[in-house]
């Protein structure tokens, strides 16, 4: 099997972007991603091949492989055909030779250019460039590039907790952040181990009385349920705040946040 790619692109998680230009041939891109999964022994540690491909949508950024997918990203949206929507989806107005008619990026409805003008950038749907979206999707892509552009960064720089697993009355204080990939948490103390989002079935937030007195709450802890890779069998994992409270509350927070993202991308 051979295949031409003109773009080549490994994103490590620690950042190291390699980009090969030129003809590479299948069969010897097959034999070095199993020679890499070899050498590193669990998938996370896996480089994440990139490809840019071309929709009817614009220029996306996409893995190579779907499961490499960022648990956040949303898949894009089937194009209502043109012979179903004569006319404008929010407006009414008909098309015609000098009404045209677009497509919303992100919801795959028909607009006039009146109430599709907008291009927002969408992250989720790996597009490399702003894209036209309708009045409602953009309100809704605007607001979730404050996750992309803070909350990620809080979520990979990481917090420190006393993490316990299952009904152990172990405990361990370990650092614990989001891959830069997006697809796991690392926890790392005198031990280490991962917990892949897409496999997290449930998670709570735990909170606590900011002051003695009452009053407002903040965020203290998670309690997350999961499935390890391979195996059915739930666990549970409990993380409380360590000393740093402030900085683990602004990490419980962001993942609060992107909890909502998780599962509205499940949903879809």
């Amino acid at each position: 099997m051979t295949s031409v790619i003109l773009l080549h692109v490994f994103i490590l998680d620690n950042g190291y972007v390699n980009q090969l230009n030129g003809r590479v041939f299948g069969v010897w891109a097959d034999f070095l991603f199993i020679f890499i999964i070899a050498g590193c022994g669990k998938m996370s540690s896996v480089p994440d091949g990139k490809k840019l491909v071309r929709s009817p949508s614009g220029l996306r950024m996409v893995p190579e492989n779907g499961a490499f997918n960022s648990p956040f990203s949303l898949d894009e949206p089937q194009w209502v055909p043109d012979k179903e929507c004569p006319s404008c989806m929010q407006c009414t107005k008909k098309f015609d030779f000098l009404t045209r008619k677009h497509h919303c990026r992100r919801c795959g409805r028909c607009f006039c250019d009146k109430c599709c003008s907008k291009k927002v950038t969408l992250p989720r749907m790996c597009f490399v460039d702003p894209v036209r979206q309708c009045g409602e999707c953009s309100r809704v892509s605007q607001k979730e590039m404050e996750f992309y552009d803070k909350q990620l960064k809080v979520l990979m720089g990481g917090g420190t907790f006393i993490v316990t697993l299952g009904t152990s009355e172990k405990s361990e204080t370990m650092m614990c952040r989001l891959s830069n990939n997006h697809r796991y948490l690392f926890l790392d103390g005198e031990s280490h181990f991962e917990v892949e989002l897409s496999r997290i079935s449930s998670m709570q937030v735990l909170t606590e009385e900011s002051t003695p007195e009452g009053g407002n709450c903040r965020a203290s802890g998670m309690l997350l349920h999961y499935k390890p890779m391979g195996s059915q069998d739930p666990k549970q994992l409990r993380m409380e705040a360590a000393e740093d409270k402030k900085t683990a509350s602004s990490w419980l927070a962001a993942m609060h946040k992107g909890a909502k993202l998780l599962y509205e991308a499940r949903d879809q």
